[in-house]
């Protein structure tokens, strides 16, 4: 199985940086049809909700954050401007994405939301609550402005600006170009080589991909994103032994990162370290339940080959409640109904 793709808030306010994605068997791109024949209407939904403290108490009505919303398995971005922590997202495709947030004092989220027909009510609306956690080393990270940040030009940020905007319309294609221009601006824009690379990995161009993540860690090789994404990339190229030792790092680095646990514990499945894998994915569920790189079906296939077999269907049940409308889960639930029968 895959890894996975998180977009954050990142370089200026605003700015991305961006985590691999899973090749993971999600809704179907919009406009597409299934085996030919014309495309079926697509029912857009809203997402709203609210950020709120670490308590889980309202933030004051006062308080500004930005709420980014990043596709989870295509290119796509947006973010909005919030007073107290209420946010609104129009007009989405069904499907996965990344919601995260900085609340200053509070920590930072980094949560997959499915936004989905079955988890919406009777108005297309998905209605989420969402806590930030403290992340010592990013808040660290954020009071220390690096000599290769500031050598970034205001031509390069307004094309990586652009190339937001390209992604917020899905144009990934116009978005490469517009970050194309900005790494010729300032070739040491990383974080516009890092989300140029997750782009490619989101159209499956696996080895351009993990070039361009090559690329970023030889300019910085203490960047945390194109550490993590290069790992998932090698683990979609089944170069298991040697993505290893990015995904050993990435948990190391950033213990409070599902997508990085996630992608540790696929990548030890893989080696036949079961047990560790286990472990690595009981902690990406964790951090994140409903993870788009769904550790679920991970665990299932481990506890299968382990003959735990109450374990792998309590497995199949948590994903199935979690992903309600993925293509998967509802084949699961239509083989339940045919074996109830007979």
């Amino acid at each position: 199985m895959g890894s996975g793709t998180r977009l954050c808030c990142g370089l200026l306010a605003g700015c991305l940086a961006v985590l691999p994605c899973a090749a993971s068997p999600g809704l179907a791109i919009a406009g597409q049809s299934q085996g030919g024949g014309k495309p079926k209407p697509v029912r857009l939904l809203e997402l709203r909700g609210q950020v709120l403290t670490a308590r889980g108490e309202a933030l004051r009505s006062h308080f500004v954050i930005w709420v980014n919303l990043q596709g989870a398995t295509t290119p796509f971005n947006t973010r909005t401007r919030t007073l107290g922590g209420k946010f609104k997202f129009t007009k989405l495709l069904p499907g996965s994405y990344t919601l995260t947030a900085q609340v200053r004092g509070e920590g930072e989220v980094h949560q997959t939301i499915e936004v989905t027909p079955a988890l919406a009510d009777s108005k297309d609306r998905v209605t989420v609550k969402v806590i930030p956690r403290p992340s010592p080393e990013e808040a660290q990270a954020r009071q220390t402005v690096s000599a290769r940040a500031l050598s970034i030009s205001g031509a390069a940020i307004d094309d990586y600006r652009k190339a937001q905007r390209a992604l917020e319309r899905r144009d990934a294609d116009a978005a490469i170009k517009h970050l194309e221009k900005a790494i010729e601006h300032s070739p040491a824009f990383v974080e516009a080589i890092n989300l140029m690379g997750t782009i490619y990995y989101q159209r499956r161009d696996l080895k351009k991909a993990e070039q361009v993540f090559r690329q970023a860690l030889a300019i910085d090789p203490q960047a945390y994103e194109p550490l993590v994404n290069l790992g998932g990339t090698l683990l979609d190229l089944r170069r298991y032994q040697e993505a290893l030792d990015y995904n050993v790092a990435s948990a190391g680095r950033r213990p409070d990162d599902a997508l990085a646990h996630a992608q540790l514990g696929m990548n030890l499945a893989a080696l036949g370290r079961y047990d560790d894998a286990i472990e690595s994915l009981k902690k990406a569920k964790q951090l994140d339940p409903a993870h788009f790189s769904l550790p679920q079906i991970s665990l299932y296939h481990i506890y299968r080959r382990q003959g735990q077999m109450q374990l792998a269907a309590a497995e199949l049940e948590e994903f199935t409640r979690l992903h309600p409308d993925d293509p998967l889960a509802v084949k699961l639930r239509e083989g339940l109904k045919k074996v109830n029968k007979q």
